[in-house]
């Protein structure tokens, strides 16, 4: 009997009628003799909606609290599937990621995986049940503290569970064709790729695409896990991702940067950044990048509006100053992963451009992002 470990996305269980027709979806896979775990995101923009009533509330939310708020969303989503699943006639159990074992680390926010103990899990299916986690969500055993994993965190609770149930892969339901050559919205004519390599893949979730979690693809590599991402028909197209697959080209796009820089022998700007989030206990931006070069660095970050406020204020209010300065924000990046010959490719009026293993990022306005990016992605498609 094979195990079934599939994740649905907020949109997919945007309405009632749609967490219905999942209902439907998993007892069709229940009756056909599989053992069925489906791993929920909340629903629509939920989590969207509880960040920003913590907002209203305070310019800073507190991290631990801010967890405890915004796992809210994936628990009305497993509890309303479940009842679904009951009102067909289902035996099924809903878990919170702590009930389903999900282990984590200490890191509000932004938390990693540390081990799976899924004993409630084991037991549901033994007794032929259909399981709904929440996902995005654990528990840090030593605080008994509730975590979430970062935005997008589901998919990397759905690996871990697949990759312990062995499952044949990890099922990653979305409301498209599967993992495209660029941005939909951006371009036009985006290709579905039928299969992707764990470290191109790692490269596009870290410059933008919104397709996987990046930890969840790490963990899949880790773990030797395929992942297939489509529709809910899965005959009708998809995309794979495991470990032999050929390589592709694609254009990712990653909004909301700003950059940093400063001269490297006199402070670490990343260091004291990090530590003034955390003695804070607010959210650190994500740095995607840094170069040195003639003792001077430049990181570049991923914030929101909010969080730049805060640093800039932070900056002007250190004592003696820091002697760094912020170079530009609000821009964006576009990568071109894994073309070959990426010195020919150009993008005109970047103001930033740096190479890494297999990938070419210019820093664009966002103004010209979404015409520089169907632009670059007519010149790596063309035939």
């Amino acid at each position: 009997m094979a195990v079934r470990v599939q994740k649905f996305g907020g949109a997919g269980l945007s309405t009632i009628e749609k967490v219905k027709q999942v209902a439907l979806h998993l007892k069709a896979l229940h009756d056909a003799g599989d053992s069925v775990i489906a791993v929920v995101s909340a629903m629509g923009s939920t989590t969207n909606d509880l960040i920003a009533k913590a907002y209203e509330i305070s310019d800073h939310p507190d991290k631990r609290e801010l967890d405890m708020l915004i796992s809210t969303g994936e628990r009305v989503s497993m509890s309303l599937l479940t009842m679904a699943l009951k009102d067909l006639g289902c035996e099924a159990l809903s878990l919170t990621g702590s009930q389903a074992g999900i282990m984590t680390d200490g890191e509000h926010s932004s938390a990693t995986i540390t081990q799976v103990k899924p004993i409630r899990v084991e037991a549901a299916l033994s007794e032929g049940k259909i399981v709904v986690i929440a996902g995005f969500q654990g528990v840090n055993p030593d605080s008994k503290e509730i975590t979430t994993l970062g935005r997008g965190g589901t998919d990397t609770t759905a690996v871990a569970l697949a990759g312990h149930f062995k499952a044949d892969r990890c099922e990653i339901i979305k409301e498209v064709d599967g993992i495209c050559s660029a941005d939909p919205r951006l371009v036009t004519s985006p290709k579905v790729f039928s299969e992707i390599n764990y470290e191109t893949m790692k490269s596009m979730c870290h410059w933008g695409t919104k397709a996987l979690h990046l930890p969840c693809v790490q963990l899949a590599e880790k773990l030797g896990v395929a992942i297939w991402v489509g529709p809910l028909d899965e005959n009708a197209g998809g995309t794979r991702v495991h470990q032999m697959a050929s390589a592709v080209v694609a254009v990712n796009h990653l909004p909301s940067l700003f950059a940093v820089s400063w001269k490297s022998s006199l402070v670490d700007f990343s260091k004291w950044l990090n530590e003034k989030c955390e003695k804070q206990n607010w959210r650190a931006p994500i740095k995607v990048y840094q170069s040195s070069s003639d003792n001077n660095t430049t990181a570049i970050y991923q914030a929101d509006e909010m969080q730049l406020k805060a640093i800039e204020q932070m900056i002007q209010e250190e004592q003696g100053g820091l002697d760094c300065q912020v170079e530009w924000r609000n821009q964006s990046a576009l990568t071109l992963t894994g073309a070959e010959a990426l010195d020919s490719f150009v993008v005109e009026n970047s103001i930033m451009t740096f190479s890494s293993e297999n990938s070419k990022t210019w820093i664009v306005s966002p103004e010209e992002s979404a015409i520089a990016a169907d632009s670059l992605h007519s010149a790596v498609t063309k035939p």
